[in-house]
């Protein structure tokens, strides 16, 4: 397994438990690879929105990119792919594997909350449930400005 190291980005964090989280800056050091979704129950997209609202690779046997193509299962933290930036691997509640993946263009002067308040948005597997209890807040208008329409 090959070691990369990026520098300092900006990042959206998902809602922690007891923590309110505006945004800040993270460091990705080492690589993962994603496992492949079941196409029986997915598009045929190469980044797909599930319907908990998290983001997802799909089986894809090539992907295209600039220069030329990659294998499939070439998904890792730190990789530069589709606008953003692999920055998270995990296996949620209902039992399948997730990743996310970070804007590069999030304008970190953007504050994520208003007023520190603990809501509830603590759901791994639920992203539309999160967004929706985000009522007044930039965060919901970045993120339904982004993603809503996938």
């Amino acid at each position: 397994m090959r070691k990369l190291i990026l520098g300092m980005l900006t990042c959206i964090c998902f809602f922690s438990i007891n923590q309110v989280v505006i945004a800040q800056n993270m460091e990705v050091d080492g690589t993962a690879r994603l496992t492949v979704l079941d196409m029986d129950t997915i598009s045929t997209d190469i980044v797909v929105r599930q319907g908990d609202g998290t983001l997802a690779i799909s089986d894809i046997t090539e992907v295209n990119c600039p220069g030329g193509r990659e294998a499939e299962g070439s998904f890792y933290l730190g990789k530069d792919t589709l606008g953003g930036i692999v920055f998270h691997v995990y296996t949620g509640d209902d039992g399948q594997q997730h990743g996310l993946i970070v804007s590069k263009t999030e304008n970190a002067a953007v504050k994520w909350q208003n007023t520190a308040i603990l809501i509830g948005a603590d759901r791994t597997w639920d992203g539309d449930f999160n967004t929706g209890l985000m009522t007044d807040s930039p965060a919901k208008d970045w993120v339904t400005a982004n993603f809503s329409a996938e």
